[in-house]
């Protein structure tokens, strides 16, 4: 979907976007039992925002105004890594030069703020919420005492992307990653490109994430596999960007 406005109004409706198109997104009992076994509390907070945005951002692609190539952006929410965690009682007396970052969190904004994700632009951050509601959001880079503290996760999104202007996001509804050879890559690309009717309707993806151009790929699939992968390779070979390992996976979006 293309945006306009200005990046706060293209933003929210992204946003929107992806809600409406929402997957069903992980299991919450699976997500429960998770956080049990690593004696994380599924909060009363944690469970509100299981529920307003779970699978909302599945398959989720955002574009720079100007560029082909998908910004360094995401979210994954409740795929959380828990090392950074520490369920033990943090000592409330100790002084905050003396405690690790998520301790530091804990002590001044209630034990029960438990990670709920990760993501941002570019260098992704850990995602906490607070008992209230409050998201925060920590980079490694941070001070250990420095947590960015958002009301919503729309206005952490928004906090994220400020400097970046949206001008496209899209959804991906299917994918295939590929294993092998070249050849049995080529093949699996034309089986995927006859699934969803052509290349025209996919993106081949290269090893570093940038998309080949498949655009002379012919709209009509008629002709043999082996044709058609001969007639790929031969376009790859052009560009200079076909190895071993350069075709990644494809994709099919909805915009």
């Amino acid at each position: 979907m293309q945006l306009t406005g200005t990046q706060e109004e293209r933003v929210a409706a992204a946003i929107e976007f992806y809600k409406v198109r929402r997957s069903p997104g992980l299991d919450h009992d699976a997500v429960v039992e998770a956080y049990r076994k690593a004696g994380v509390p599924f909060t009363e907070a944690a469970e509100k925002l299981f529920r307003e945005w779970n699978g909302v951002f599945d398959g989720e692609r955002w574009y720079e105004e100007g560029h082909s190539y998908r910004m360094d952006f995401f979210m994954s929410l409740f795929n959380c890594d828990f090392s950074f965690y520490e369920p033990k009682p943090v000592d409330e007396s100790a002084e905050d030069e003396n405690l690790s970052a998520p301790a530091i969190m804990r002590k001044h904004y209630g034990a029960d703020t438990v990670p709920v994700g990760y993501g941002g632009y570019y260098y992704q951050g850990y995602v906490f919420i607070c008992p209230n509601g409050k998201l925060l959001m920590w980079h490694d880079y941070n001070p250990r005492d420095e947590f960015w503290e958002y009301d919503s996760l729309d206005e952490l999104i928004q906090g994220e992307l400020s400097f970046h202007c949206v001008g496209r996001v899209e959804k991906i509804v299917d994918s295939v990653g590929f294993e092998g050879s070249v050849e049995e890559r080529l093949l699996a690309a034309v089986q995927f490109a006859r699934k969803h009717g052509g290349f025209k309707n996919c993106q081949l993806i290269r090893y570093n994430g940038f998309p080949f151009d498949t655009s002379r790929m012919p709209a009509d699939l008629s002709l043999p596999d082996g044709e058609l992968c001969e007639l790929l390779l031969k376009i790859m070979q052009e560009q200079e960007l076909l190895g071993e390992h350069d075709i990644k996976w494809m994709f099919i979006a909805e915009e």
